[in-house]
């Protein structure tokens, strides 16, 4: 079987590394915005890209 780059614990190490929060985000996170979407909180939110990203956006290589 081929190995994956995410069975390294080292890669999640680098990943982790990329995010101004320094962790993975817990599937529960992501989760709470695409329900926020689904809300009707989110009735007037229109043509938008919400970024859940721990902050991985604002790094510059």
């Amino acid at each position: 079987m081929t190995a994956m780059a995410g069975d390294d614990p080292g890669f999640h190490e680098v990943v982790r590394g990329l995010h101004a929060l320094k962790r993975m985000a817990d599937p529960s996170e992501i989760a709470q915005v695409a329900l926020f979407l689904l809300s009707e909180s989110a009735s007037f939110v229109t043509g938008s890209a919400i970024v859940a990203d721990g902050g991985n956006s604002i790094n510059k290589f």
